[in-house]
């Protein structure tokens, strides 16, 4: 769902709960779109997808209080949210919209190297999301623990590309400033996330959710923090 991240109310506190409402919305969207990209056909979706589902459509209608939103694509949006859960035989196309919306909106623009990475990131997280809600299954096209140490290096070479493209180097504003702290973010939780790939296995889904978790949120949040200027030259 596309919000208006140019304008700022006026009030930090209202800023601030504005972004973290929509940090919420995008997370919960993520999580419900991997769940159901990954049900197996003829599963019954769990109670966890209606619970994500309610969440993610009742997000998004108060986001349009709280902020400018594209009326169009708030209704597709609620309407996907419901389906996912709700119409089990359409799911992977219900899922696989959402997951458009969720990298349309994390989306910070630019050129097409930046909207490329943006996707793997995104789509990477979202399917780790589904492999710790619904536990990974092993079949003849999927294995678990090889998938994981692949989403876990997609992860990584976002956050590395994600760094470069960033213009602040290894300098005081990577630790100073809030875009710097979800630079980072973004850059060793992955590496964290892809650690424990390596030594659990098919198990990490579990484990690494927090951390790809806060991964995603820091990713989404980049686009609502200010970029910080260049440091001063010495002299100038």
């Amino acid at each position: 769902m596309e919000h208006d991240h140019s304008a700022p109310t006026g009030s930090s506190t209202v800023d601030v709960l504005v972004l973290v409402l929509r940090l919420a919305l995008l997370l919960s969207t993520a999580f419900l779109a991997g769940g159901g990209l990954l049900r197996t056909p003829g599963q019954r979706p769990r109670r966890t997808l209606y619970v994500l589902g309610g969440v993610s459509a009742l997000l998004a209608v108060v986001s349009a209080f709280a902020a400018d939103v594209n009326v169009v694509a708030l209704a597709i949006h609620v309407v996907l949210a419901v389906a996912v859960p709700v119409l089990p035989r359409a799911t992977p196309w219900t899922s696989a919209a959402l997951l458009v919306l969720v990298v349309l909106e994390t989306s910070l623009g630019g050129t097409g190297v930046e909207f490329a990475i943006d996707t793997v990131f995104v789509a990477a997280a979202a399917v780790w999301f589904g492999f710790a809600l619904l536990g990974p299954a092993t079949t003849a096209a999927v294995r678990p623990g090889p998938l994981a140490l692949t989403l876990g290096g997609l992860l990584v070479l976002a956050g590395a590309v994600r760094f470069g493209l960033s213009g602040l180097g290894f300098d005081r504003r990577l630790y100073t400033t809030l875009f710097g702290l979800a630079v980072v973010a973004v850059v060793v939780l992955p590496v964290a996330v892809s650690v424990l790939a390596g030594v659990f296995k098919a198990r990490a889904y579990r484990f690494g959710v927090l951390g790809v978790a806060l991964g995603f949120v820091a990713w989404s949040a980049l686009g609502a923090i200010p970029v910080p200027p260049p440091l001063p030259v010495p002299g100038v």
